[in-house]
């Protein structure tokens, strides 16, 4: 299995005819007075991952995505599986996700593991900064 992109955005919208995907506001930062740290910022996203190459040992995949502060402390995990149909030889996964815990300003780390053989391998690192608002 390959991994070919991930992103993070506010929303997703997928088309049920042409079964494409809308990514719409991607997240890069946010600008946050010093209050927001601290405590979760409450905020819904979604974190999209592409994979193809799929074969018949794919088929149900373990996926972890793990929330790194600027510190390197592991905030948050979550997993998730996915069963991939036989007739497909690649799939995009699409996680909704609520709340960012956050420590102090600087870049946040969402890593993307995937199980093989039940060790989980780092396949992806997306990053959201945290700034201080002016």
């Amino acid at each position: 299995m390959k991994h070919n992109w991930s992103i993070i955005c506010l929303k997703s919208i997928i088309d049920v005819e042409t079964n494409h995907i809308s990514l719409i506001d991607a997240l890069e930062q946010f600008n946050l007075p010093q209050t927001a740290f601290g405590k979760d910022l409450d905020v819904s996203y979604h974190l999209i991952s592409y994979f193809t190459e799929i074969g018949a040992r794919d088929r149900n995949i373990k996926q972890k995505i793990r929330i790194i502060d600027p510190q390197g402390n592991e905030l948050k995990s979550l997993e998730f599986n996915t069963e991939v149909p036989e007739q497909y030889n690649r799939i995009r996964l699409r996680h909704i996700i609520r709340g960012i815990p956050l420590t102090t300003p600087g870049m946040y780390k969402f890593i993307i593991s995937i199980d093989k053989d039940n060790k989980y391998i780092d396949v992806a690192e997306v990053g959201i900064e945290a700034k201080l608002k002016n």
